[in-house]
């Protein structure tokens, strides 16, 4: 089957002191989607630390690969 490779952004957005309740973000304003490259992911969370000035980040980037196992209709 297909493979998707993706990443994932997580932080503490200097409020959370329980590594269970980390924000996992991957969307920029309304849009939800997750970065497709590590270049884009370290655009964002640069674009996080502009837009919020969090004393400390903590974000780190995970890389998260995806196997599906249903074909896709087309496949089908």
């Amino acid at each position: 089957m297909s493979k998707i490779k993706t990443y994932v952004i997580s932080c503490s957005s200097d409020v959370e002191l329980d590594a269970r309740g980390l924000y996992v973000w991957g969307g920029i304003k309304k849009a939800r989607f997750l970065p497709e490259s590590i270049k884009d992911a370290k655009r964002r969370v640069l674009k996080c630390r502009i837009e919020t000035g969090c004393q400390s980040c903590d974000a780190e980037i995970h890389e998260v690969i995806l196997e599906r196992t249903k074909k896709t209709l087309k496949q089908s």
